[in-house]
């Protein structure tokens, strides 16, 4: 760990930076996170501030200080200019409070990344932003939301195989568990039938 007590004031968040990394190192998360706190104090950008906001939340929530690391997230979903960050503050948020017992807490970020999907600028990560609302409606519990969320974000779905299968895996589980064999059996085939379609479009742009 360096000291501050000599340092010119411009260097201070900078080794205030380094010795949060310095605790994380120890897996001295609170100390991490205090470290942290001081350095964002003096950061101009909003992009670095919401990236460094989005890594104070996870040492918050690691030492269970749940108020805190809600607060971050929500202010690192504020001040992002990546539609990415912003899903992953809202759905981490969420996680957090459902594990925390927090329902309310969870039911107010599905209804925040319902009003995301609905955004222009959220218009590429559709796919995305309804198959974390479905995963979130699942840990609610609330099956019939989280088929309807599942269903949109395939429909929404133009080229993202990893988020196609995800979502097709999720229905086909959720059929299974209501024996509705047929509709699990689908899924699985579409599944199937999706990433044997990409293997062969990989093939077929490999050199000859």
């Amino acid at each position: 760990m360096l000291f501050r007590s000599n340092l010119p004031k411009r260097l201070k968040p900078t080794l205030d930076e380094v010795n949060a990394y310095w605790f994380f190192k120890q897996e001295q998360y609170d100390s991490a996170a205090i470290y942290l706190e001081k350095s964002i104090k003096s950061i101009k950008n909003k992009a670095d501030k919401s990236r460094q906001l989005f890594l104070l939340a996870q040492l918050f929530e690691m030492t269970r200080q749940f108020d805190k690391a809600s607060d971050c997230y929500n202010k690192s979903a504020g001040k992002t200019t990546s539609p990415l960050m912003d899903i992953s503050a809202h759905l981490n948020n969420a996680k957090m409070m459902r594990s925390n017992g927090n329902i309310k807490e969870l039911d107010k970020s599905i209804a925040a990344l319902e009003k995301m999907g609905k955004k222009d600028k959220y218009e590429a990560y559709r796919d995305i932003i309804y198959y974390s609302a479905g995963m979130l409606s699942v840990q609610r519990p609330d099956t019939i939301k989280a088929i309807a969320f599942f269903k949109k974000s395939l429909k929404k779905n133009e080229n993202n195989e990893a988020y196609r299968n995800k979502a097709r895996l999720m229905l086909g589980k959720i059929a299974y568990v209501q024996r509705n064999y047929k509709e699990a059996a689908d899924q699985y085939e579409d599944r199937k039938s999706t990433r044997l379609n990409s293997s062969h479009s990989s093939v077929s742009r490999m050199p000859s």
